[in-house]
């Protein structure tokens, strides 16, 4: 008897589970998405990423780091190569610091995504991530 509640009492569980995935999925709204979360999201998956292309400021960021030494490092590498780089930090509540590296200030979408695809081409092993963020 005791192994029938313990199965009665999973497949509960579960029932649970999916029911509140499916409300979440449901009510889901992108333009809700909180701007420093919407932030780290690459940019196929922004609610503004179908916006025209000259509609505001973009940049790239290439990389979100903890440590910020290595963060810096990055930067005077990119900075050493000819990129108008800079290091940002971000608090995420209690999980600390974030260091986001970013590339440049474009007028233009298709400009930082011709930035963006240079980046990820020339320093694939680290820069692969990259995605253009719109200010």
């Amino acid at each position: 008897m005791k192994y029938k509640t313990q199965q009665g009492n999973s497949i509960v569980t579960a029932l649970i589970l999916l029911v509140g995935l499916a409300f979440v999925f449901a009510c889901y709204n992108p333009s809700k998405v909180p701007d420093r979360i919407r932030d780290a999201l690459p940019d196929h998956q922004r609610s503004d990423s179908n916006s025209s292309d000259s509609d505001g400021t973009y940049a790239v960021q290439v990389m979100t780091l903890t440590n910020r030494e290595e963060a810096f490092a990055y930067k005077r590498a990119l900075v050493r190569d000819g990129y108008s780089a800079r290091v940002e930090e971000d608090t995420y509540g209690q999980n600390g610091i974030r260091y986001k590296i970013r590339i440049g200030r474009y007028e233009h979408k298709s400009e930082a995504l011709g930035v963006r695809d240079r980046i990820v081409r020339v320093y694939t092993e680290h820069f692969d991530d990259s995605f253009v963020y719109r200010y």
